[in-house]
């Protein structure tokens, strides 16, 4: 079953690295994309699509509300639809879409009319008679799947855990000042489909990265990660910290932060939660985004330096009743192994009581 892991969100409805099924990904942008045109308000969600061995397959950005697409899958069928493919690049395309499909099929018959989905199975049907090209079955271990393409995407693929990551190059070609196309970043998304990095890289440092679209941006930056040069992504743009975070989450290989030397309070907090320092994690908590796993690296580092009221106020703030009585707990037990007097620890621990009772 895939997974889709939400990395930065502009909706409570959807929190910052938040895993769920493909199939309720579907669901909520479904319901946020048609919530959102009503109120003529667009958002904007980063996502990656991940196998069941929480390895990436699929990134990008939603634009809810915009109508672009009615929810996930039809963002990256869009997507991927609007790209000028050969051959191979299209049974590519097919594999992955079928691959989602898998999870979601009852759902896309739900919110689609019936003469609808008979259209479009008629419509594939057309098209692949016309091509006369078999679709890839999706079988065996997909890590080694899809094969990376080139040209009108920039297939990025990281061979140590196999990570399939599409980025739409412009459909037009990015024009420097003397107005003549440039083939720079093209070539370089190129060299990066096949591994060739180092190759990559020269082409994308003969670009100027703040004239590239945002499209185009986030594909260099992403290159720049994949090819363990997050230090020169941070660099042009800040920002990325949190995308680098997640994608060393997502490999399960935080510790790689340590290896950033960007003075950046994204990496600067992480570095601080690995290393325990946790006065520096408490001075960093509001740099960052806050999702379940930083909460929690939070309160450990609060409860560590026994600071129970601050701490006690960070999980009250974050609606986490759960941290808030376990905070209590801890105090309390505190309390009754001090060495004040009988008089002071009873009535310090009919306070936190008290509190329990209200939470």
């Amino acid at each position: 079953m895939l997974k889709v892991m939400f990395t930065k969100s502009g909706t409570p409805e959807i929190k910052s690295f938040q895993k769920m099924s493909l199939l309720d990904a579907c669901k909520i942008t479904h319901r946020l994309e048609q919530e959102l045109q009503e109120q003529q308000n667009i958002i904007h969600v980063d996502f990656h699509i991940l196998d069941q061995n929480s390895e990436e397959m699929y990134a990008g950005t939603l634009s809810m509300g915009s109508g672009y697409a009615s929810h996930l899958y039809e963002h990256v069928e869009n997507k991927l639809s609007s790209m000028e493919m050969d051959e191979d690049q299209e049974k590519q395309k097919e594999a992955l879409l079928q691959l989602m499909k898998q999870d979601i099929e009852e759902f896309l018959q739900e919110i689609a009319p019936p003469e609808e989905i008979e259209e479009k199975t008629k419509v594939k049907r057309e098209q692949q008679a016309k091509a006369d090209v078999p679709l890839v079955e999706v079988k065996g271990n997909k890590k080694h799947l899809f094969q990376i393409i080139g040209g009108a995407i920039g297939g990025i693929l990281v061979g140590a855990v196999s990570v399939f990551s599409l980025y739409a190059v412009p459909s037009t070609p990015v024009v420097a000042t003397t107005n003549q196309p440039d083939t720079h970043l093209v070539k370089g998304l190129q060299q990066a489909s096949i591994q060739q990095y180092p190759k990559a890289i020269q082409e994308f440092e003969k670009l100027d990265y703040k004239e590239l679209d945002k499209e185009s941006q986030k594909a260099v930056l992403f290159s720049y990660l994949l090819s363990g040069k997050a230090n020169k992504a941070l660099q042009y743009e800040p920002k990325f910290a949190e995308s680098v975070v997640s994608y060393y989450v997502a490999i399960d290989n935080l510790k790689k932060v340590n290896e950033i030397q960007v003075k950046n309070d994204v990496i600067d907090f992480e570095k601080a939660v690995l290393a325990k320092k946790d006065e520096e994690v408490v001075r960093l908590k509001d740099k960052v985004s806050i999702d379940g796993r930083r909460e929690q690296s939070i309160v450990d580092a609060y409860l560590r330096l026994k600071k129970y009221e601050d701490c006690f106020t960070f999980a009250k703030a974050q609606g986490n009743k759960n941290v808030m009585k376990q905070v209590k707990e801890v105090e309390k037990k505190e309390v009754e192994q001090s060495t004040v007097s009988d008089e002071e620890k009873k009535k310090k621990i009919e306070n936190i009581d008290k509190v329990l009772k209200e939470i």
